[in-house]
């Protein structure tokens, strides 16, 4: 499944499992599934009456659970952490049986209301505000709240000032997405043009994300460029309106939406694509861009306001990729078209953005930050004893 959070938490989970730490996952259950198994290795309790998130194709369920239950197995498996990835009644109630039992409670600061509250119509200063307060009751339960980006941290702080919250990226795994010659499977599997200049977009297909966007700017693109390729990696609700709009502008022999990639056939996408293009309008950090650029390759990103990636381009001061008008299908064009006939410039921004994930998003220098905060704030609370 292509959901930041998830892969973040998979990602983090398994460094900290590398690091000798025994990790334990409380999780919403699906149809089918035991109370208690070991997925990916992780032992894993799953809870009943989850409640599943609307426009979301039924991926994302928050789990409900009572105090004791939670209570009995935080001791059972004598947890000394509890670290909350999505702000969920099960996390709630996590965080105050962390509180009576004096364990270290971390909450990651993952969610962004306009994700759930755009693909419903509700995304006003309204209700965006009801989020966020609910949001900063439940951050203010935990010691440190754990935002991924700069941006991230001044979004719930502008809510809450007094929040202890500390900026640590997501992390990727720079080991596993490098640069590397694509296997020729890749293209052969998945009906792609191997000769072509080809366009990447990694996301969840959801409004929010704004992939009709990059599918209308598109047809204008192979007018002036007709050997670009598009191809957009995902799943989620939108895909059916997407491939709609695709037939509608006669883009089927340029565009291609692969539903199910494997990691290891993701890595050979990013090695693939002449240019990362990422249309999203909203995101707390941007793990696939963080992925590209580790690839070597350029980026173009909508330089929206609800959404860190632009970060990205302006930390490296442009020379890693553009931003472009995320409500101007011109500016997209014209940006694609600037961007793909300059090869060398391609290059060197491809060369700037992995110099920049390797100093700064190695998932093992951003574990290490993670396990330095866990030992300050069990040490606080020993003294406080």
């Amino acid at each position: 499944m292509i959901n930041g959070v998830t892969r973040a938490t998979d990602i983090l989970a398994s460094e900290l499992k590398s690091r000798g730490h025994n990790v334990i996952f409380f999780v919403s259950s699906y149809s089918k599934l035991k109370k208690l198994e070991y997925f990916k290795g992780f032992k894993t309790y799953r809870f009943f009456k989850a409640v599943v998130l609307p426009k979301t194709g039924s991926k994302i369920r928050l789990a409900f659970s009572t105090y004791s239950r939670v209570r009995r197995l935080l001791m059972y498996n004598k947890i000394d952490i509890v670290h909350c990835v999505y702000p969920s009644q099960l996390n709630i109630v996590a965080l105050n049986v962390a509180t009576e039992l004096g364990l270290v409670k971390i909450v990651h600061s993952h969610h962004q209301p306009e994700n759930w509250l755009k693909p419903v119509g509700l995304d006003t200063k309204f209700f965006i505000k009801i989020n966020y307060n609910i949001l900063t009751w439940i951050y203010r339960k935990a010691d440190v709240v754990l935002c991924p980006s700069v941006f991230s941290e001044e979004a719930i702080l502008k809510y809450d000032p007094k929040l202890n919250t500390a900026v640590i990226s997501n992390g990727i795994e720079i080991k596993k997405f490098r640069p590397m010659v694509p296997d020729p499977n890749f293209f052969t599997t998945y009906n792609i043009p191997h000769s072509l200049n080809i366009l990447l977009s990694v996301a969840r297909f959801a409004v929010e994300k704004n992939q009709i966007l990059l599918i209308r700017a598109m047809k204008q693109v192979v007018k002036e460029l007709p050997d670009v390729f598009l191809i957009f990696i995902g799943t989620g609700p939108t895909k059916d309106v997407m491939l709609k709009e695709i037939e509608d502008n006669g883009l089927t022999n340029h565009i291609r939406l692969i539903d199910k990639c494997p990691d290891e056939d993701l890595i050979h996408a990013y090695n693939a694509c002449t240019l990362f293009v990422h249309p999203s309008l909203i995101e707390m950090e941007g793990l696939s861009t963080l992925e590209a650029m580790s690839c070597r390759k350029p980026i173009l990103i909508a330089n929206s306001k609800e959404s860190a990636t632009p970060l990205f381009v302006q930390e490296a001061e442009g020379k890693n990729g553009m931003l472009f008008d995320p409500d101007s299908e011109k500016d997209l064009v014209d940006k694609i078209i600037l961007m793909l006939k300059d090869n060398d410039k391609l290059n060197q921004m491809g060369e700037t953005g992995y110099e920049l994930i390797h100093s700064k998003y190695n998932i093992s220098e951003v574990v290490n930050k993670i396990e330095l905060l866990y030992k300050k704030i069990r040490t606080q609370k020993h003294h406080l004893v």
